[in-house]
Parts: C-alpha cells; sequence; structure tokens
C-alpha cells in the first residue's frame, strides 16, 4: 500500500515541519514556505491578521498626526501640516481604520 505525499514528508519530500530551518529569512519567508503544507489555510489568516495590525498602527500613526496639529493650530498659529494635507490624512485615516483594521479584526 502506497502512503500519501502527507506521510512520505510533504510535498516534494520535503517535511512540513522543517520550513522554520532556513536560516537568514523573515518572519514572511517563513510563512511563504509553510503555503504548500496542511496548514495553508492558517497562515493565510495570521498574515492577514498581521496585515490588521500594521493597519492598525498605521491608523494610529495618522491620529497622532491628527491630534498633534489641532494641538499645534491655536489661534493664529498654522500648526504644521497645511490645510489639504490634514484633509488627506484625515479621509486616509478613516479608510484604513474602517476597511484594513475594523473588517480584519471583526472576521478574524
Amino acid at each position: 500500500m502506497s502512503r500519501c505525499a502527507y506521510q512520505r514528508g510533504g510535498r516534494h519530500g520535503r517535511d512540513p515541519g522543517r520550513a522554520g530551518d532556513r536560516h537568514g529569512q523573515g518572519l514572511v519567508a517563513l510563512f511563504v514556505a509553510r503555503m504548500g503544507d496542511e496548514r495553508r489555510s492558517q497562515a493565510i489568516g495570521v498574515m492577514y491578521m498581521l496585515l490588521g495590525l500594521i493597519m492598525l498602527l498605521r491608523g494610529f500613526s495618522d491620529a497622532i498626526m491628527m491630534r498633534t496639529q489641532q494641538a499645534i493650530a491655536v489661534g493664529q498659529a498654522q500648526g504644521y501640516l497645511p490645510p489639504d494635507h490634514y484633509d488627506q490624512i484625515f479621509s486616509a485615516h478613516g479608510a484604513i481604520m474602517i476597511f484594513s483594521w475594523q473588517c480584519r479584526s471583526s472576521s478574524g
């Protein structure tokens, strides 16, 4: 009786548990190396949530810039951002927080 590919050691004779043995590669390369084994959906889910956390940090930095602008622009002071740039940051902050963070965190 022949053994399936998983019992023989994964795709192309590799052991699926040895994807982390590659020295000098980052976290993304580790997940990409695991895309061929049985944990494909788990790796995609982890990458999905990591991207959500990165977008949370990006939205947080936009919020800090907006709050700093509001704190500095008092009275006759203009602040450090021109009005059109502030509007762009405000719009990007809303889109990032709704579509890139909230959708990911609520579905994950």
